[in-house]
């Protein structure tokens, strides 16, 4: 089961294309840039 299990882990990141890929990690540095504003000023 193990096998099947990560074979489909596999599949599923095959099928992310390189433009969703590079969607989500520019909607997660948006959020990293938010989060480091609001720490900012609050020191």
């Amino acid at each position: 089961m193990i096998p099947k299990i990560h074979d489909s882990k596999i599949k599923i990141v095959h099928n992310i294309s390189k433009q969703e890929f590079s969607q989500y990690c520019q909607c997660i540095l948006q959020h990293l840039s938010t989060i480091s504003s609001i720490f900012g000023k609050k020191n």
